[in-house]
């Protein structure tokens, strides 16, 4: 199976206070799922579930939306990153209506003076889908000076991650991630790397929010 998914988003900010932002948020797009039945290996040709050998796809279109908060202080969000439900083919079942699950998201986090220098940045992420328990992401970070942020992301009974990111100046920042599973999934997986660069672009001067923020 493969999926490839192409999404726009905008967002729509309103200025609260000196430093504080609450934004909207939307994400269109296209999804496209493929399936190649034809390409599993049967030790049963009979198999009601793959016997036919035919492939699926079907092309999807997105709706997600959001809302954030932010200041120099703590941020809090929650977003739905897609509203539409789709029909799934099953090659035993056929189509199954509504088959997609919502998901949603809530996170939020602060910024805590440790001196002039150090903040300690503490963090969370719920995650909830109907007939999944609810999961947890739980982070902390250290930033130095404004230029260097390293920190940590404890996933309950499944993961850890490491990570840290470089700040160049206000618009310009370098990261990288290592995560390693703790589930029974780790002795197929050596961990996965992550590396992320971040350009923010203005063309109105002034308008830029600092991404050291949040």
């Amino acid at each position: 199976t493969n999926t490839t998914l192409a999404t726009g988003n905008y967002a729509y900010r309103i200025p609260v206070g000196e430093t504080g932002y609450l934004s909207f948020g939307l994400n269109l797009g296209v999804k496209s799922y493929w399936a190649r039945y034809s390409q599993v290996p049967l030790q049963d040709e009979s198999d009601v579930a793959f016997g036919s050998g035919l492939d699926y796809t079907k092309t999807l279109f997105v709706a997600g939306t959001g809302i954030y908060f932010q200041n120099e202080h703590f941020f809090v969000g929650a977003s739905i990153p897609d509203l539409i439900p789709h029909d799934r083919y099953d090659p035993y079942y056929g189509y199954l209506s509504n088959h997609s699950v919502l998901h949603s998201f809530v996170m939020g986090g602060a910024a805590l003076p440790l001196g002039e220098s150090l903040e300690l940045r503490p963090s969370a992420l719920i995650r909830m889908a109907k007939g999944a328990p609810i999961g947890f992401d739980i982070g902390t970070a250290l930033r130095f000076k404004d230029i260097v942020q390293v920190g940590a992301m404890w996933r309950p009974s499944n993961g850890i991650a490491l990570m840290t990111q470089i700040y160049f100046g206000k618009n310009i920042y370098i990261g990288y991630a290592y995560d390693l599973s703790l589930n029974d999934a780790r002795g197929f997986s050596g961990g996965g790397h992550e590396l992320s660069i971040g350009f923010d672009f203005s063309f109105t001067k002034g308008n830029i929010v600092d991404s050291k923020l949040f």
